[in-house]
């Protein structure tokens, strides 16, 4: 029945009239692949370059090597970051040798001097390069998104680029993959053990590096894990990792993918001229295959401890994208979980049989696990949440689920493809092609083969495939023992010298091509204002694209105006009307491929729905019907406050909560803030459901905003939304009072909570004034020169000159509301011992103006080409004018922050510097493991207070 992937697209290959993406596929004499995609949708490019290996491919006495190796590829070449190249590799190829020589060692003072020993050797080959230089040229190009990553077969590097930089691009890439140099090793390895150090803090990832041992037991795709084994990571081999650059890191195994706005037959020649003569010698080492996995046999369980909360998922292995295995299981993952209704939403996260529940599907060309995910309700047991979920896949068996489903995913993945159009982001299915090996006629035949499947089809499917062969992880809540964090060496600082540059560095700037002018949106021309009544606006902007809509409501009262809103809006997709139960109400707006959303913010809430023109109407007619009759009963009101109170639980055993929500929100406001403000379990308890559909049909009789995105005309929308409205347009209802939440200073306070784990996470909190419209430009400097990205200053000094962490920004939040304030915030994460020197090195950072130089100038520069080719299209039309009107701003503020970036001196930068940024006193936030931390020490930066997870959640 289902028939077996395309042959490899022709080199040279041409879709056009089948082919809404217009992609070109080319290959070069020397084996390198081109995916070239043109689009006008704005004058910027997505740049992929994709290597077909990743950490399958590491070799087994070396794992890791192909994550390292990602890290160190954006350290320069033989042109970029070099002062005295000589010299340099007498130099780096003593600190290689001097890595093999650690391999032998144990952990004692003979390692510990060896460090010291690369250590020295370190400051002496930094002293002959320029760290940080690629970082700084992709700046200079105005680069945005500039990332990697590594994954099972592939490592992949984005880069989103002006229209304008094609050309040096293309020439910088080349000079980088051709003639690479491994430099700064030391400091770079101190970062990835933080990367290290922070996933064993992540206990779903763990969860899956378990899961996939057990699904591909002694094989590369369960033994090779991306970061590698930690005994690899404390001694890695700069030998085996080159060895993986000569054997993958060849134009055969490579290609380049672009998607945006070029000419084709420009680009071609580009790449032709720059990488076709890249022909290196042979590696001299065999291409490693990957084994076939071992037939998996019987259901195996594996537990693992965290102190994040309890969840369970059960693994099953099938055949790649090139199997038959496929397109079924697409199917199945949608007809299992679309987050609407499927039968995991339905019959258990809609009946709260349990908290929370999914499906996923991941799949490489060779192989695809497809895992089943579930989190326990108040009392419940994993192996209850095992037991529901594997009931789901007995229901499919039996044939006992509604086939209309199958229709109903067709057109959800119509829709999202249609909304891959209006984005350069399909690059990334150009990389998904070359990784896993299938042709692009075959993915853009996806959908077609989908349509072809029917009920029948997926019975006999699961029938066949999914027997008593899996993997069960159950993730239980403790302390892991077994867990041990990568220690890291003590390590000398590099001075970077910003000023110095390559003579490669500067002929690219001979070359710059400058910036275009900018385009800012016309708002009198692409929107429509008018009314449906005297309290109800509406704004119209025209759909010329597809034939997709948006209609949103947006109300002036959110959580400040009333607790029980947030409340209202997590529990609405658990009504139900007098003729229609939650679950067929939910099942008729798949079915209509419309979707909703219900969010509710401190001072607003927003009622979205979206879906297809053709649909519009029927749309209207359910949201009309769900808000006006919709109604809860007493039991899942009952059942659904018990899982809320289990989320509140569970929240106070996640990091993430602790430190971004919790800790941030009390470093801000203090006790008096809109995160611990909530409704106790005892207001939860003694009101009912008729509470929270009072507060969503109240808003409807609010004066508010209507927003649609569309093709319809505004004179037949308000018609139309004068006879489908779900409020009932007569008098509204008056604004109730709101709580005021006042941010403070900071106080230079440090504020403490403990939590089990490897690291220790900061956050370092200054509130700067209230909204101030005149400080943008310097605000939008700031964060790109200091704060934010791989050239900034902050990322420099913190990650790339001492290795302190592996994610470190800082930026200047711009409110939503002109009452409220400009936060400069800043992160990192560090092994706790390195605490004190992390806080101290971001004080010093923040006391110090920034020297002028050429790392201000590019940080301008960058600026300047990344809003000149920018474009703000489409719905976001609507939201850039709402967003400059509720901060009071005319139409024309951004151009004029365009102006002032044009002109921006470094005196400006240093004055806001001094009167903005130095004099602000600060609060620290530390989540980590009270055990490893120094007290003492950090007693002398400010008073401590240890905050409970209670008092931060304040229940």
């Amino acid at each position: 029945m289902f028939l077996k992937a395309d042959k490899q697209d022709n080199p040279d290959s041409i879709n056009t009239l089948s082919d809404p993406y217009h992609l070109t596929i080319h290959t070069l004499a020397n084996g390198l692949t081109l995916y070239l995609s043109c689009t006008n949708y704005k004058p910027r490019i997505e740049t992929r370059v994709v290597i077909k290996a990743g950490s399958a491919q590491d070799p087994h006495e070396s794992t890791g090597a192909a994550h390292i190796l990602e890290h160190l590829m954006f350290k320069g070449s033989e042109s970029i970051g070099v002062l005295q190249r000589p010299e340099e590799k007498k130099v780096l190829d003593e600190i290689k040798a001097s890595f093999e020589e650690l391999r032998s060692m144990g952990d004692g003072d003979e390692r510990s001097q060896q460090f010291k020993k690369i250590d020295a050797l370190n400051q002496k080959a930094s002293s002959l390069s320029l760290p940080g230089e690629y970082d700084r040229i992709l700046s200079h190009l105005g680069a945005r998104g500039v990332n990697a990553y590594t994954g099972i077969g592939e490592t992949v590097y984005k880069c989103d680029i002006p229209s304008i930089e094609l050309e040096r691009w293309i020439k910088l890439e080349s000079e980088r993959f051709s003639r690479p140099v491994i430099r700064s090793f030391l400091t770079e390895i101190e970062a990835i053990f933080e990367e290290f150090n922070q996933d064993l803090d992540d206990d779903f990832s763990r969860a899956r590096d378990l899961l996939l041992s057990g699904l591909f037991p002694g094989h590369e795709y369960g033994s090779h894990t991306i970061l590698g084994k930690k005994e690899h990571i404390k001694a890695p081999s700069l030998e085996k990792i080159e060895e993986f650059r000569n054997t993958w890191y060849r134009p055969e195994h490579m290609a380049i993918c672009l998607a945006g706005d070029f000419d084709r037959k420009e680009a071609l020649a580009l790449i032709e001229e720059s990488w076709g003569s890249w022909n290196p010698p042979a590696s001299g080492h065999p291409i490693p295959s990957i084994k076939k996995a071992p037939k998996l046999r019987g259901h195996h369980k594996k537990t693992l401890k965290g102190a994040d909360s309890e969840f369970s998922m059960t693994g099953f292995r099938f055949g790649g994208v090139r199997s038959e295995d496929f397109y079924p299981l697409v199917m199945l993952d949608l007809i299992l979980n679309n987050s609407q209704a499927g039968l995991i939403d339905l019959n258990l996260v809609q009946k709260q049989k349990i908290l929370e529940g999914g499906s996923s599907l991941s799949s490489t060309g060779e192989y695809s696990w497809f895992v089943l995910y579930g989190t326990p309700g108040p009392g419940q047991s994993l192996g209850t949440v095992h037991r529901l979920l594997m009931k789901q896949i007995d229901l499919i068996k039996k044939g006992k689920f509604d086939r209309r489903l199958l229709s109903g995913v067709i057109k959800f993945l119509e829709i999202e493809q249609i909304q891959d159009l209006e984005s350069n982001q399909i690059v990334n299915a150009f990389v998904d092609c070359f990784s896993e090996g299938i042709s692009w006629t075959e993915y853009l035949g996806r959908l077609d083969r989908l349509r072809i499947l029917t009920g029948d089809d997926l019975v006999q499917f699961v029938r066949e495939k999914f027997k008593d062969a899996y993997v069960r992880v159950d993730k239980k809540e403790g302390e892991d023992t077994t867990v041990e964090l990568v220690d890291k060496p003590e390590i000398s600082a590099l001075k970077i010298d910003y000023e110095q540059e390559s003579s490669y560095f500067r002929t690219l700037r001979e070359k710059n091509p400058g910036y275009q002018r900018p385009l800012f949106p016309d708002y009198k021309s692409k929107l429509h204002h008018g009314s449906i009544t005297e309290s109800i606006s509406l704004s119209c902007c025209a759909n010329t694209n597809n034939d997709l809509f948006e209609l949103t409501f947006i109300f002036p009262e959110g959580k400040s105006a009333s607790p029980w809103l947030p409340v209202a809006g997590d529990y609405f997709t658990y009504l139900g009307t007098p003729d229609m139960s939650p679950e067929k109400l939910q099942k008729e707006a798949f079915l209509l491929g419309i979707d909703l959303s219900f969010q509710v913010d401190l001072e607003r809430s927003v009622f979205s729905v979206y879906g297809k023109d053709e649909d519009f109407e029927k749309a209207l007619v359910y949201v009309q019907n769900l808000i006006r009759r919709g109604v809860g009963d007493r039991k899942s009101y009952r059942k659904y406050i018990q899982g809320l109170l289990k989320r509140r639980q569970d929240a106070k055993l996640s990091k993430k909560v602790l430190l971004m929500g919790g800790l941030y929100s009390w470093g801000l406001y203090g006790a008096d803030s809109p995160f611990r403000d909530i409704l106790s379990e005892k207001e939860l308890k003694s009101h009912n459901a008729d509470t929270l559909t009072s507060e969503m049909k109240r808003l409807f009789d609010l004066p508010h905003r209507v927003f649609y995105y569309g093709k319809r005309r505004s004179s037949e929308l308000r018609t139309l939304l004068c006879d489908f409205h779900p409020g009932t347009l007569s008098t509204p209802q008056p604004l109730r009072e709101k709580q005021i939440y006042k941010e403070k200073d900071g106080e230079n306070k440090i504020f403490f909570t403990h939590h089990d784990m490897v690291q220790a996470e900061i956050f370092r909190l200054a509130p700067q004034s209230v909204f101030d419209s005149g400080q943008l430009a310097s605000i939008s400097l700031f964060n790109e020169f200091f704060g934010a990205g791989l050239n900034s200053i902050f990322f420099q000094e913190i990650r790339d000159a001492r290795g302190l962490a592996y994610t470190a920004y800082s930026s200047i939040s711009v409110p939503e509301f002109p009452q409220n304030r400009h936060i400069i915030q800043s992160y990192l994460g560090t092994q706790a011992d390195k605490l004190p020197e992390a806080i101290a090195e971001m004080d010093r950072l923040f006391l110090t103006v920034p020297a002028e130089g050429r790392l201000f100038d590019e940080a301008r520069t960058a600026l300047l080409k990344s809003q000149s080719s920018d474009r703000i299209t489409d719905s976001d039309i609507f939201w850039s004018w709402w967003e400059a009107n509720e901060l009071g701003l005319d139409t024309e503020y951004r151009s004029r922050v365009f102006r002032d970036l044009e002109n921006y001196s470094y005196p400006a930068m240093e004055e806001y510097f001094r009167d903005s940024v130095i004099p602000l006193e600060s609060n620290i936030l530390i989540l980590g493991n009270k055990e490893e931390l120094d007290f003492k020490v950090l007693e002398k930066r400010g008073q401590i207070t240890e905050l409970s997870p209670e008092e931060l959640f304040n229940y």
